[in-house]
């Protein structure tokens, strides 16, 4: 088996590397001020119950007088995803007390 003797050894430094990071960092921010102002609502996710009144009373308008950014509070997933855990732990015995049939 032969090696390939006329490929050019990778010539990379600190300068070039540290430009590509700032190339980087600047192309990625340039999209940046469409999605702060972008007219959508922020949706957020919640369990629903003492969660949701906590987000919706302490997080939500804190956030919004501080972004100006116009947030929802969205119960739908956040029960579901709650409801697939306590499902999961009740299949494998991970709950004490608590079956798939409750």
């Amino acid at each position: 088996m032969r090696s390939n003797t006329n490929k050019q050894p990778l010539n990379t430094n600190r300068r070039k590397i540290l430009k590509g990071m700032a190339g980087t960092t600047a192309l990625s921010t340039l999209g940046f001020p469409a999605i702060v102002s972008a007219s959508a609502p922020l949706v957020v996710n919640s369990y629903g119950g003492a969660f949701e009144k906590f987000i919706r009373s302490e997080i939500i308008p804190d956030f919004e007088s501080s972004t100006g950014i116009k947030t929802l509070v969205d119960i739908n997933l956040g029960v579901f995803v709650g409801m697939g855990i306590v499902f999961f732990y009740a299949v494998l015995g991970g709950m004490k007390g608590i079956t798939y049939t409750q």
